[in-house]
């Protein structure tokens, strides 16, 4: 399905963070080793480790989302106007 997110390692760490805001406040789901969050496609989302050890995890994206990320990593330019461009071309919205 387009759109989710899933943490499936059993490496991962038992307090993974996962944080987004379909409608009202924003949302914050610890994840355990093997658990899983699924986020609806289009709602604005940020996942992270909070711990020092590091964390595996699967991410399952559409093509445009895949190809955003890939823009992001070829690029050495991480300033937010940069940032923001990339988003843009690619049809997603920067919302930090």
């Amino acid at each position: 399905m387009p759109g989710t997110s899933r943490l499936l390692d059993p490496l991962l760490p038992a307090n993974a963070h996962c944080g987004h805001g379909i409608s009202g406040p924003p949302a914050v789901h610890e994840v355990s080793a093997g658990g899983a969050v699924i986020v609806p496609g289009g709602t604005a989302h940020t996942f992270w480790n909070p711990r020092p050890d590091p964390a595996r995890y699967l991410l399952i994206m559409g093509a445009q989302t895949f190809a955003l990320i890939q823009a992001v990593h070829a690029t050495d330019d991480r300033s937010p106007a940069r940032m923001r461009q990339l988003y843009a071309a690619h049809g997603a919205t920067l919302l930090a």
